[in-house]
């Protein structure tokens, strides 16, 4: 029962960090003239927390 548990735990901890490096990849390559310099800094900390989440949660 636990590693069933363990490996869904672990699915959403990869999905989390890919959907932070696609959401980087989007707002600071593909549609960085799209947005003001004020609103990718204040954004920045969103793909950082997910990709952090996922990180510390594989461990």
């Amino acid at each position: 029962m636990k590693t069933s548990k363990n490996k869904s735990h672990k699915k959403i901890y990869w999905v989390l960090i890919i959907l932070s490096l696609v959401i980087e990849y989007l707002f600071y390559s593909v549609l960085k003239n799209e947005f003001s310099l004020f609103f990718l800094v204040c954004f920045s900390g969103v793909p950082f927390l997910l990709f952090a989440t996922g990180c510390f949660g594989l461990l």
